[in-house]
């Protein structure tokens, strides 16, 4: 909820407010009775009679809830937006990270891009939680169509993830398309391995791959004959040809990995048989 509402962005006289409202979901998700369990569970908790009541037992935070309920409609105005748009999406019937083996999120990004970005936060938010905390088993995280949610947080997450048995696949049409050039760097110096597909615009991903050493000739001319005179010498050119990867065909790629390189051609999974019945 705090990632939702960038608590940790405000500034100035901004962050006075953003630390009440940090301190009313601290409330209202601490609670003895546990966290909210859906967007609707959420609404009711926005209420002083509901959190008096529930920290009635708690002289300490009850001397809290009066200092700071004031703030309540302020809050219940920040997160009625969210609330609207997720509260028939992300319901009590839903699951964690921690039971689910697969989970696939798909979000119009291009219709609902402030939505969207704010599931993101939760997800990652969640993410941060799960990792080397609540995990038990190697994960593979894929998030397709990467620079649509134009989100750094996440590539911070996915970095740490490194070190928690995670493999991450970050899938872009474009590296001109994820920002700028620090965060493009920044991912690229993250992903052992890149996988290079048919682009027009190669120069980011293709020269990781590194140069190797070429024998380079060339040859005298006179008067528009060859004389037999030459000369040879070492170039360094790029292992990848920039120019063979805007015509590699569909399905063809460059795969690259500390500084090794192959040219690869992948199939197609082929869908399962049907049961027979």
């Amino acid at each position: 909820m705090v990632s939702i509402l960038d608590v940790g962005q405000a500034q100035g006289g901004a962050a006075y407010y953003a630390n009440n409202n940090k301190a009313l979901l601290q409330l209202i998700c601490y609670a003895p009775q546990g966290p909210p369990k859906d967007f609707l569970d959420l609404e009711g908790r926005l209420d002083k009679t509901w959190l008096l009541k529930a920290y009635r037992d708690d002289k300490q935070e009850l001397r809290h809830i009066t200092a700071v309920h004031k703030h309540l409609d302020d809050l219940a105005i920040w997160l009625q937006p969210l609330i609207r748009d997720f509260r028939h999406h992300v319901h009590r019937k839903g699951f964690t990270f921690d039971t689910a083996r697969v989970a696939v999120f798909s979000i119009r990004t291009q219709s609902v891009g402030e939505t969207s970005c704010q599931l993101l936060n939760v997800l990652n938010a969640d993410l941060m939680d799960f990792m080397g905390k609540r995990q038990q088993r190697p994960t593979v995280v894929i998030v397709d169509e990467f620079q649509a949610f134009k989100n750094e947080s996440l590539v911070e997450t996915l970095s740490l993830g490194r070190s928690s048995q995670w493999a991450v696949v970050l899938a872009t049409q474009d590296t001109g398309s994820i920002g700028n050039k620090a965060l493009v760097r920044r991912i690229l110096a993250n992903t052992k391995t890149k996988i290079l597909m048919a682009t027009d615009f190669p120069e980011d991903v293709g020269p990781i791959a590194g140069t190797e050493e070429i024998l380079e000739h060339s040859y005298q001319h006179e008067e528009g004959q060859v004389t037999g005179l030459g000369t040879s010498r070492l170039q360094h050119q790029h292992k990848i040809p920039l120019n063979d990867v805007a015509r590699l065909m569909p399905g063809e790629a460059f795969v690259i990995r500390q500084r090794y390189s192959s040219r690869v051609q992948f199939r197609m999974v082929p869908p399962p048989m049907p049961t027979p019945a």
